[in-house]
């Protein structure tokens, strides 16, 4: 039982340090473009936040007041505003996103490939490192896709349930 603890223990200090890297990796490749993706990460928890209120400011205004086109008005646009913002943010996001990919592979792809030129030929013809290295190669390519969305998963997710928490303890719901 003691083991058990022992290595569960030890893989979730793995994890964290596994993680440390990769988020390392990525702040050491392009810093400004990961500023701009966590940023717009950010943004992209908040905004459902932000159109929940509106909604809820409309519902409760409908209730309170009865329709009042003047007011309901304004906040029907600011919803469709914020959705919009929403559709712009995500766009942005995309496309950042792709770009820090692409420069976090061939900064991968040029490690590996480094790498392999240092070595001696006589690691060449052994098919077990032969094929360690085109995993290697492989991988470089596809594993920054999964590092970012990964860390883009925690970013967005860690946010929303905060903002979220917030917003219950906040809300009047009388």
């Amino acid at each position: 039982m003691f083991q058990d603890f022992h290595s569960k223990r030890e893989r979730f200090r793995d994890f964290f340090a596994d993680s440390a890297k990769g988020f390392l990796l990525i702040w050491n490749t392009s810093r400004k473009l990961t500023i701009i993706n966590f940023s717009l990460f950010f943004l992209q928890a908040i905004i459902p936040l932000l159109s929940l209120l509106a909604l809820k400011s409309l519902i409760d205004q409908v209730i309170h007041d009865g329709i009042n086109w003047q007011q309901s008005g304004r906040m029907l646009l600011l919803f469709a505003g914020l959705q919009l913002v929403n559709v712009i943010i995500a766009q942005f996001s995309e496309y950042y996103l792709a770009m820090q990919q692409q420069i976090i592979a061939d900064d991968l792809a040029k490690k590996v490939l480094t790498k392999a030129i240092e070595l001696d030929l006589e690691y060449y013809e052994n098919p077990e490192f032969y094929d360690e290295l085109h995993i290697a190669q492989q991988q470089s390519f596809s594993k920054p896709t999964q590092l970012i969305a990964a860390c883009q998963g925690v970013i967005q997710n860690l946010t929303t349930i905060l903002l979220f928490s917030g917003f219950m303890l906040m809300v009047h719901w009388a």
